[in-house]
């Protein structure tokens, strides 16, 4: 029996999909508002991903689910539950859309879309310290 709200799905692949949590139901034993899960498609749960508050953009696809945690940050999950890389954009995003890798995706704003790819770390630098490299278009207003 869910004791959350749910508040987006996504399908990583034919395999897997991912379940965003909401709000506790009233009365009821829930999770952690902000907690994702990663479940095949046999109803089994393979991860439990906890943010710190509420998940307020899913978008999912080539075994990856980018959530939004409020504001204008940004992680990338992968079907296994390994965090990818994290995100902090400039500008209101409406949409972020993996390309042919999970580390190169479009982020699209109002008037504005970039390209990102996630570089490789340098020797003796962690992962999460590689360079992200941006590509970016403006629309004329």
């Amino acid at each position: 029996d869910l004791g959350n709200e749910i508040s987006y799905v996504g399908v990583l692949n034919e395999r897997t999909i991912a379940v965003a949590l909401g709000k506790a139901f009233t009365n009821k034993t829930g999770t952690d508002e902000g907690t994702l899960w990663i479940m095949g498609n046999d109803g089994t749960n393979l991860a439990t991903i906890n943010e710190t508050g509420s998940i307020s953009y899913l978008s999912c696809g080539r075994d990856t689910a980018i959530i939004g945690t409020g504001g204008r940050k940004f992680s990338a999950i992968s079907d296994k539950g390994k965090l990818l890389w994290e995100y902090t954009s400039t500008f209101d995003v409406y949409d972020i859309v993996v390309l042919d890798k999970p580390e190169k995706v479009h982020v699209a704003g109002a008037s504005r879309l970039e390209v990102l790819e996630k570089k490789k770390a340098k020797a003796g630098q962690t992962e999460e310290a590689g360079e992200t490299e941006s590509t970016s278009e403006e629309a004329n207003e």
